[in-house]
């Protein structure tokens, strides 16, 4: 059986040691019998596609979809860019085996853009609702919001690998030094702490939470 040699086989030493500190934990390895291997493929593996497909069929059949959940979760979608590059540093990042995480970083801003794209329409049409206020124009609104995923996307582009850039030893994401934020994981997490931040001017969230108000929806709170 033929796995990706990304995973357990080079999992970082850090990671090895972080997940050894977990109750329960058993760390990951390649099958190691004829009995695991069967496990893997019919059992784990299975599951996966029967889920997956379960899920495909429900969202096939619904009829009824709850807009402001939609909305929000786009939302907290970006607001989590923070939290997965935040946890990279305490080796807890979301793919710490594969060492994927950057990659899914930017498979989870693709799709927020494209659903976000079936809101752009409706969000437009709210130009000029709110009188000479241009930050609570639709159109200006969808601008920002675009300009913030267009930030992120060209922050991403610059790490060339799928794996989020190694953190420096003494790293402190409260209070980092500037040799530190100077560092490839640095200007990561301090560029998508900057365009994610809630409560910072003009951020992708901020604006999407200007979106939601004019489209009637709660706005998120983190």
């Amino acid at each position: 059986m033929v796995l990706n040699s990304r995973l357990s086989n080079l999992t970082p030493e850090r990671v090895v040691q972080f997940e050894s500190t977990l109750l329960g934990d058993v760390p990951a390895a390649f099958p190691a019998s004829e009995t695991e291997s069967s496990d893997f493929k019919q059992r784990l593996c299975a599951k996966l596609v029967s889920d997956t497909q379960e899920l495909h069929d429900t969202w096939q059949a619904a009829s009824n979809y709850d807009l402001d959940a939609a909305f929000q979760g786009l939302i907290a979608l970006m607001n989590e860019q923070r939290e997965k590059v935040d946890k990279a540093s305490t080796n807890e990042e979301e793919s710490r085996y594969s060492q994927t995480t950057l990659q899914d970083l930017r498979n989870n801003l693709a799709g927020t853009r494209d659903f976000y794209a079936l809101f752009k329409p409706w969000l437009r049409s709210k130009a000029g609702q709110a009188g000479s206020d241009s930050a609570l124009d639709g159109i200006a609104v969808d601008a920002q919001i675009e300009t913030g995923f267009q930030s992120l996307d060209t922050l991403y582009s610059e790490v060339p690998d799928d794996a989020v850039p190694a953190t420096p030893a003494d790293w402190s994401s409260a209070n980092p030094t500037p040799a530190n934020a100077a560092t490839p994981f640095g200007m990561l997490y301090i560029g998508v702490r900057d365009a994610v931040d809630p409560n910072r001017a003009g951020s992708v969230v901020e604006e999407m939470n200007l979106a939601a108000a004019l489209l009637g929806f709660p706005e998120f709170v983190q």
